[in-house]
């Protein structure tokens, strides 16, 4: 949910480039887990006769709740991708086969990978696999340059993010004088200046940015004793 970068692969899981990319891929996606999210998008070519229902199967296998463990199975196993293949690697998983079997035959799934292949084609994929990274279509002369894309944009947004520091205003309620000068903060490249000082209820504080950083402010109160 707090993934710096997703990346949207759209692919074909007859396609040899797919079946040499699917090892890359799922390592990226292993090493950098906590700053990517990774989709994978159906794109069955023409000329692959067992592309689409194997597509339909992994949409059946992912209703079931094991999405990612068939299509790890699938590409493991290009070869072998005829009916009888994708209902052997269904009994594999542990699905329930008479209903997968069903699914399959009746092509309960057809729509969902019509939407992908008419999604990729408004964003011109014309061959597989294609990916993009947060919303850009990703050109590499090879799978090895995948990951290089991949952890450079995941550097540069974080770059991009606000650091976060803080300042502690503490409330005092005065014995004296209901006046009191305006209370200075600072935010410096070091930080809040000064980090921890004392305020009063209903003083002003002005705070001054002296860096070309943006600042938001949260403040946060204990809640009320009752």
């Amino acid at each position: 949910p707090n993934a710096k970068v997703t990346l949207v692969e759209f692919s074909d899981f007859q396609c040899p480039a797919c079946g040499a990319a699917h090892p890359i891929v799922k390592s990226i996606v292993e090493k950098y887990n906590e700053d990517i999210k990774f989709a994978y998008r159906h794109f069955p070519l023409p000329q692959h006769n067992f592309a689409r229902k194997a597509a339909e199967a992994a949409q059946i296998a992912g209703a079931q709740g094991k999405f990612w463990e068939y299509h790890d199975l699938i590409f493991e196993n290009q070869e072998n991708l005829e009916e009888e293949n994708l209902i052997s690697y269904a009994l594999e998983l542990g699905l329930d086969v008479e209903k997968f079997k069903t699914d399959l035959d009746s092509g309960t799934y057809t729509s969902v990978i019509s939407a992908d292949i008419k999604a990729g084609e408004s964003l011109g994929v014309n061959a597989t696999p294609t990916f993009f990274l947060n919303g850009k279509k990703l050109i590499i002369a090879n799978f090895g340059e995948l990951e290089e894309k991949v952890k450079e944009e995941i550097d540069k947004v974080k770059a991009s993010e606000p650091v976060v520091d803080e300042v502690i205003v503490n409330e005092t309620t005065p014995s004296n004088s209901s006046s009191f000068p305006v209370l200075e903060i600072e935010y410096t490249e070091s930080g809040f200046s000064p980090k921890n000082t004392t305020g009063y209820p209903k003083q002003l504080v002005r705070w001054t940015n002296k860096t070309d950083k943006s600042i938001t402010l949260v403040q946060t109160t204990s809640k009320f004793p009752e």
